[in-house]
């Protein structure tokens, strides 16, 4: 099943600024996952939201305005599964605050999680 509508346009590029800010949040706000990103997320809320960006109009590879060697990126700091997990769950959480549907959620959402395992480089 394929994402049926761009999530990106139900959100709008107007409130990505805001989008980004919830998801950070949820991550600042998770106890497995908030203590390994900085306390002022501003430059990686840029970095992140070209990727993101892309993530929501159902593009779920890293495009040219993304970074292609995204795992390579993360290859110094251990992630785990349950890491990932958290990580696409603050994602589910912030997307739920900007009221998308669930089918849409969802669909998108499990395409990231397989994204997500791949930079997996860690035991539990």
């Amino acid at each position: 099943m394929a994402v049926t509508s761009s999530i990106y346009d139900q959100i709008g590029a107007d409130k990505m600024d805001a989008f980004m800010a919830s998801f950070f949040g949820h991550i600042k706000d998770n106890k497995n996952i908030g203590p390994l990103y900085p306390d002022d997320w501003t430059e990686l809320a840029a970095k992140y939201k070209p990727y993101i960006s892309d993530f929501l109009r159902g593009n779920i590879i890293i495009t040219k305005q993304g970074d292609p060697n995204l795992p390579r990126e993360h290859t110094g700091a251990p992630i785990s599964r349950d890491q990932a997990d958290e990580w696409v769950n603050c994602l589910r959480l912030t997307l739920r605050d900007f009221k998308i549907s669930d089918d849409n959620r969802e669909v998108l959402l499990d395409q990231i999680q397989q994204k997500a395992y791949e930079l997996v480089n860690a035991p539990q």
